[in-house]
């Protein structure tokens, strides 16, 4: 009887370690899973990044992904395992975007942005920085959120015309910014000349009146 509870128990705690499996991935199964997030390259923002940025990104997914299915074999073989790396993917997408709005250069490059005559060439760091910055928050505005958005982007499923409207929305207020700048810069110009011209004039009234 002794010896039965014994076997008992021992099957019992082999059971429960096959249940739990590794608690972490190998090496090679990190390399399968970027592998596998090679696919998502072509997606908005993500087509966007250089190989270095894709790669920190992979490695940020699958380290989530680890975290939350600590037995790799287990997790590949369920049934909406790649519903789940996406969703895991488009909340990565989520942080980097939300994290700095500059990475909402990936979702609509500078270069694209001049090709449909929204913005004009040559602007520079800051001027891009504040564009991209107003896009984020009139689009934060626009959605429920970000997520939401970045769904109907991936599928294809955006209106483009709302879009574009937020585009243009910012490049005006940008371009207003821009010119009261110019202006404000124009006015500085031209009280330094001023002050200048006043500067001459009273030394020839002194030279004058040494006379």
């Amino acid at each position: 009887m002794k010896k039965c509870r014994l076997f008992l128990l021992c099957a019992g705690i082999m059971a429960l370690a096959a249940c739990s499996g590794p608690k972490e991935w190998t090496p090679q199964q990190r390399e399968q899973m970027r592998e596998q997030l090679r696919a998502y390259r072509e997606w908005a923002y993500l087509q966007n990044l250089n190989d270095s940025e894709y790669m920190l990104f992979s490695d940020n997914v699958a380290g989530t992904l680890e975290i939350a299915y600590p037995n790799y074999t287990v997790f590949v073989a369920m049934p909406g395992m790649n519903d789940t790396v996406s969703s895991v993917v488009i909340t990565q997408i989520v942080q980097d975007i939300t994290t700095d709005a500059r990475n909402m250069r990936h979702l609509f490059p500078y270069d694209y942005l001049k090709s449909r005559g929204i913005l004009p060439d040559g602007m520079n760091r800051d001027q891009l920085k504040a564009y991209y910055q107003c896009l984020a928050n009139k689009i934060n505005n626009g959605y429920v959120s970000m997520e939401g958005f970045l769904w109907a982007a991936m599928q294809n499923n955006i209106d483009s015309t709302v879009v574009g409207q937020l585009q243009r929305q910012c490049a005006q207020e940008l371009s207003l910014d821009m010119m009261k700048d110019k202006q404000k810069k124009e006015g500085e110009k031209m009280d330094r000349k001023q002050n200048e011209v006043k500067k001459e004039v009273k030394k020839e009234e002194r030279k004058e009146n040494k006379k």
